[in-house]
């Protein structure tokens, strides 16, 4: 399987990052995605972009009542600097896009 370009196009863009940098598994017979994306240091904070990654993720990966649909990971050298879930359509559970209207 492979992550449609849409989806891998518009986070590489978010980040700033170029395609390559931008990994995905597919888990759960299909339904959650895992996305790493690798980060430089230049680059901006995570904290001011994933707002709209997690907008772009929840457009494109269908929610699960019971658990996350998505994860974003930030990579810098291979180790870890920060995640995000999402994609749980849990009522009264808000989205990473939801409190988007936070900040944006």
């Amino acid at each position: 399987m492979t992550l449609p370009s849409a989806l891998h196009a518009g986070l590489a863009a978010i980040f700033g990052v170029p395609h390559k940098a931008v990994g995905f598994e597919v888990q759960d017979d299909g339904l959650f995605l895992l996305v790493t994306i690798e980060l430089n240091l230049g680059e901006p904070p995570v904290s001011q972009l994933m707002a709209a990654a997690g907008h772009l993720l929840d457009q494109s990966v269908p929610p699960r009542s019971d658990e996350y649909s998505w994860m974003m990971t930030f990579t810098h050298a291979g180790a870890l600097m920060d995640s995000e879930s999402g994609g749980w359509a849990r009522p009264g559970h808000m989205s990473l896009s939801d409190k988007a209207g936070d900040t944006m």
